[in-house]
């Protein structure tokens, strides 16, 4: 079996236009072993997936489907784990 797993790459070296970026940032926290759920908070564009390394935070804008910049937004990955510290009842 062969595993194709060049995610947006594929759009050039397949030449499959209908392959679109999705942007977004993600923010890694300190391993926490109790937290053994996903959060996957609609509407917020919000994604928790925890993992033995760390957590993952996951955030996207409303514009961030078709938008292929690779930049960096530290902000948007700093206000995700601010909205799920208020979330969760944390200051923020």
């Amino acid at each position: 079996m062969i595993f194709n797993a060049t995610g947006y790459g594929a759009r050039a070296l397949l030449g499959d236009d209908s392959i679109v970026p999705v942007r977004g940032q993600t923010a890694r926290l300190i391993p926490q072993p109790e937290v053994d759920y996903s959060l996957f908070w609609r509407g917020h564009n919000l994604n928790v997936i925890p993992r033995r390394d760390g957590i993952l935070v996951q955030a996207q804008r409303d514009d961030d489907y078709d938008n292929a910049d690779i930049t960096p937004d530290r902000a948007l990955s700093e206000a995700a784990v601010l909205q799920l510290a208020k979330l969760f009842g944390g200051a923020g």
